[in-house]
Formats: structure tokens, sequence, C-alpha cells
């Protein structure tokens, strides 16, 4: 029934389009017409306006047939066209005038055209707004327009300047089929439209492009300036919006009714506002990628609930302005940190959104995109769960909610395993600076083994004897079970087979090679020769030097060795969940029993993260 109302309604624009006669003028003529108006607005409707090489005055030929003008033509006259329609293709030949019959144009007033099949703009201003539409039955005659009057449907406006924004508005619903008309915006400028001053654009909009089941948009390597609106809005066959610049600009992006043979196309664009995002579904055809979106994503449904509930239409409360609206910090955070958290409509419109979305990354296996919806998911539900707890205190709440922050802070929710291997390290690293502190059995000497290098040194400096010689003596006691060991060879020679003491003195000697081997080396660089206080008084000072430089390598290499026992016994106690040998006595040991506690619980969460991963 309300179908049949609708074409009822259109019926006579039907007709009357079929029964359009059209005149036909040349570009030069057009132009002409529009200088010779006497009223501040030019109308004009039912024409074709076509390339004359006998009338085209404006333009000169260059070879291969390309229309040029290198000077600027102004039009002062505000402009209204109705179902007029361009003959004109542009060229891309070398050079850098101004290619095709509308280029390098100036528009001091509002331009508004209606029903318009072709269209081509290229390096011209607009200073005032700019409205270009198709409804009603103009869909549908665009074939019998290229048939009968050879217009191609195709509107593309590149390196323009639009002061006062650009409204595309083209309405092809209730027809058999989509439109095939191709929109392309390209290398343009935009600035947002004064408050109000387009019908068809919200106020501080620089872009406004609505298309229902019509054609493709392809908008490309455009700049907006300031802050405004910018509205991309369709049902159609194609949408690629690529390399813009947005800016501080709001994006709007709204596509409906998803069909497998939509293409959607949104990548390596300039974002640093939220962007509001409005999709009825997704499908492998679709490219969105998220990282461009420096300021983060909206959902449009939940976030109308918002401002629904903050500024009702019956009431009397001042509504703010739309930028105010969009770009308000303070409604910004009232949204994200109660609205969406306590209102559970919102609440469960935002995850539904978020997991369509999450699940789209992941049937496409862009891994990296999934998880951050995903994370940003988690955040909101850990926050309702925050919420819920506050409600309605019980343990199953309390216990979820607190597994979430800590899955959160540690691992991302399990999509970055690589957090927790971090703070593992940061824990073991802390752990082992206590255990610095205090002796254990896996360093035998503790804080005794700095007082003996001191000790050793004094010997040194005051006896008269080789540093070797006293390296010797401080291991003689650890060397004495091994020459008890070669008295009992040398003993036993004649009493025992040969075997025995022909393989036990290699033994022996391969036990004491370190100690040998070391005490020949101090040999060697020994520069004392006798005590320190019988040196010449002209050495003293090198040798001094040379002798605090020794000590202080010997200092740092004793440092070192305790630094590592300290961080082996800190892994050891990290790894083994604090259960297994705990060589420390004393506060340390329990310590080390806490340090296992959140061993444990770290390698659980880094194991469940990593086997996540693995099965994604």
């Amino acid at each position: 029934m309300k179908k049949l109302l609708i074409l009822f309604c259109f019926l006579p624009v039907a007709l009357s389009a079929q029964e359009t006669t059209y005149r036909y003028f040349s570009y030069t003529e057009f132009f002409k017409m529009i200088e010779e108006e006497k009223d501040s607005v030019f109308r004009f409707e039912n024409a074709i306006i076509q390339p004359d090489l006998e009338k085209d005055s404006l333009f000169m030929l260059k070879p291969f047939g390309i229309p040029v003008r290198e000077e600027l033509l102004i039009v002062d006259k505000e402009l209204i066209l109705d179902n007029v329609h361009f003959q004109n293709p542009l060229y891309f030949g070398p050079g850098n005038y101004s290619r095709g019959y509308l280029a390098k144009i100036h528009f001091t007033k509002n331009v508004s055209i209606r029903n318009t099949a072709a269209l081509h703009f290229s390096n011209c201003q607009f200073d005032g707004p700019v409205q270009i539409a198709g409804t009603g039955f103009f869909c549908s005659l665009l074939d019998q327009l290229e048939q009968e009057q050879q217009v191609i449907d195709n509107i593309r406006i590149e390196n323009s300047e639009f002061r006062q924004g650009l409204s595309l508005f083209f309405n092809c619903n209730y027809q058999e089929s989509k439109g095939n008309t191709s929109i392309q915006l390209s290398e343009n400028v935009f600035w947002p439209n004064d408050e109000g001053n387009i019908t068809r654009l919200r106020g501080k909009t620089s872009l406004s492009a609505i298309g229902h089941q019509f054609g493709d948009f392809l908008i490309y390597e455009n700049e907006f300036k300031e802050e405004g609106f910018v509205l991309l809005m369709t049902s159609g066959n194609l949408l690629v919006v690529s390399e813009n610049r947005f800016g501080n600009s709001l994006l709007n992006l709204i596509t409906g009714r998803p069909e497998s043979n939509f293409f959607l196309d949104i990548e390596k664009n300039e974002i640093f506002k939220k962007v509001i995002f409005q999709p009825s579904g997704y499908s492998p055809n679709q490219i969105i990628e998220f990282s461009q979106f420096k300021g983060g994503i909206r959902f449009g449904e939940s976030y109308g609930m918002f401002l629904s509930e903050q500024y009702p239409r019956d009431s009397e409360i001042k509504r703010p302005t739309e930028l105010e609206l969009y770009h308000s910090d303070s409604l910004q955070s009232l949204y994200e940190e109660v609205f969406l958290v306590e209102n559970p409509d919102a609440y469960l419109s935002e995850t539904t959104n978020l997991g369509m979305l999450f699940n789209h990354y992941k049937n496409l296996h862009q891994t990296k995109f999934a998880n951050q919806i995903y994370i940003r998911l988690k955040d909101l539900e850990t926050k309702r769960l925050g919420f819920e707890y506050k409600a309605d205190p019980s343990f199953d709440t309390f216990f979820t909610w607190k597994i979430n922050q800590f899955l959160k802070l540690f691992s991302d929710y399990g999509t970055k395993p690589s957090k927790a291997i971090v703070f593992s390290v940061y824990v073991i690293f802390a752990f082992a600076l206590i255990y610095l502190l205090f002796p254990n059995s896996w360093d035998a000497h503790g804080k005794n083994r700095i007082v003996d290098r001191y000790r050793f040194f004094f010997k040194y400096l005051q006896r008269n004897a080789g540093i070797h010689e006293v390296y010797l003596e401080e291991k003689k006691l650890d060397l004495l079970g091994y020459e008890e060991f070669k008295s009992i060879i040398t003993n036993s020679e004649k009493s025992v087979p040969r075997f025995f003491s022909v393989t036990a003195l290699p033994l022996y000697q391969w036990a004491v090679s370190g100690t040998q081997i070391s005490a020949k080396i101090l040999s060697k660089v020994d520069i004392l020769k006798g005590t320190w206080e019988d040196l010449p008084a002209g050495q003293k000072a090198w040798k001094s030097f040379l002798l605090v430089g020794g000590f202080l390598i010997a200092l740092v290499y004793d440092l070192l060795i305790k630094v590592l026992n300290a961080l082996m016994l800190s892994i050891n106690t990290f790894t083994t969940l604090g259960f297994g040998e705990i060589p420390i006595k004393g506060l340390p040991r329990y310590l080390a029993i806490i340090q296992g506690f959140i061993g444990w619980f770290m390698l659980t969460i880094f194991s469940v993260s990593l086997i996540s991963q693995l099965l994604n």
C-alpha cells in the first residue's frame, strides 16, 4: 500500500519526465545566458549543454581536441539548475592548464543542481554552499538519457574548493534496481558551511554524501579544513573512502542494506576525531582499516540513545549545537564512562556492534584489528561488572570483575602474552634485588666475599712474597684434600697395580689445574716483587694506580658473581612456584613463597594467553 501511494505521488513527475523536450546549448551560450541574466538568481531547466566547436568562443582547442580556457571565469549569480545535463568529458593531457568545459570557474554565490546525470568540475572555487541532488524517477531515466542524448551518468569533481560545504543527495529507492551512477570526489578542499544555511546539511557540515539505492561513491585524497561534519551514507554498489585528510572533522559513516556485492573500502585516511559508525552488517567485501581511526569509533545506535535521553524532544532543556553534541569532552566522558555502562539497552547495543566488528576482522584474519576491538569489548564488560557489583554485590560478580582487571593488566585479556613475560621479568629482578641483601646457601661466601678480597690484598702488600704465592696459600685449605689424594697415589705405586696410579695421576692434575693456571697467570702479572712499603718512592705512585685498578676489577667480579647468584635464586623460586629448594632463611624465605605464587599466576596467564593466540 505504501509503495502504491508513493508511486501515485510520483506519477505526474514520471509522465512529465517522459514528455520533456530538451533544449540544446553550447557551453559558451550557457555561460553567456548566465552573464546576461538581470536577476541575481539564474534558473534553468530541461537542457543539454554540449560542446560546439563553432560557437564555443570561450575555449580554444589544443592538440587532440582538448578544450582549454587559460583565464578564470567568474560566475557572480546564484545558480538553480533542474534536469540540465552536461556533455563534458574531462581530459588528462599534459600541461598545467585547466582541462574540460566546467573548469577554472569561480562561483561566488550558491549553486543548486538537481536531477543532473553528467557533471564534471575541475579546478573550480565555490564561495557559497553547493547542492547536487537527484530524486523521484530520475534514476530510472538515466539509461534513456544515455541512449537518446548520449549523456553518460557520471559525476566527477576534482581539484576544487568548497568554501561553504557540498551536499550530494540521490534517492533511488523504490526503483527496480540500483542506479549505476558513479560520483567521484578527488583532491578537493572542503570548509564547513555556516550554521544551518544548507537545507540538507546540518550546521557546520563540510560534506554530505547520501545515496539511497544509488551507484558508487569514490572519495579520495580530499582535505577537510576546520571542525565540521562529514556525512557519508550509502546503500548502493560501492563506497571507497581513501587517503583523505579529515583532520578534526567528525566523520559519520552509515551503510545500509549490506549485500554480497556491496563493496566498502575505508583505508589510509587521516582521522583524529572519533568516527560515528552505523553499519547494518558486514561482508568479506568490506575493507575497514581500524588503525586509521586515531580517535576511535562510536556506534551511532547507542550514541543516539544517549542523546535522546539527555535531550528529549519534549524537554525544555536547551539543546547544544551539533558540534558540541559530538565534540564536547564532558559529553563524551559521560557517554563512555556512565551511559554505556549503566544503561542496559545501550550496553547491549554497543557490545553487539563490537562483537560483529570483531567477527568481521577475525573472519578476514586481521588479527591485529580484531584484538583491538576485543580489548574495547572486554573493557566495557569489565566496567559493567564493576557497576553490577556495586549495585548488587556477590562473590561471582566480584571474582569475574577482578579477574578481568588482572587479565587486562597482565595480558590485555589474552591478546598480548608478551605483557605477562615483561611483568614476570620485573618480578624476577625485584626479588633478586631483595635476595642480594641476604645470605643464602647458593652463595657460600655471602657478604664475606668482599671481606676476603680485602684480606687477600692486605697480605699481598705486606708480605715479601709474590701474588701467586699468596693466592696458593689462600687456596691451601681447598687443595688439602687433593694433596692427600696425591700422597696416596705416590705412596701406593708399588703396592697397587700400575693401572690405578697411571689413571689417578691425570685426575689429580685435572682437579688442581684451574688453581695452578690462575697462579701461573698471577705470577706473570706480579708488579710488586716484595712489599709495597719497600718500593722506591718513584714507583709507588704508578704501581699504586695499577694495584688499585686490579683490586677494583676483582671487586667487580665478586659483585657480579653475587648478583648472578641472587638472580638465579629468584629465577628458581619464580619457576618452581616457591616450593622447590629455598636456600634462604628468615623473612626472605616468606618473600620467596610469595614470589612463587606470583610466578604460578603469571605463568598460568602466559600459558592461557599463548594457547588462545595459537588457537586463533
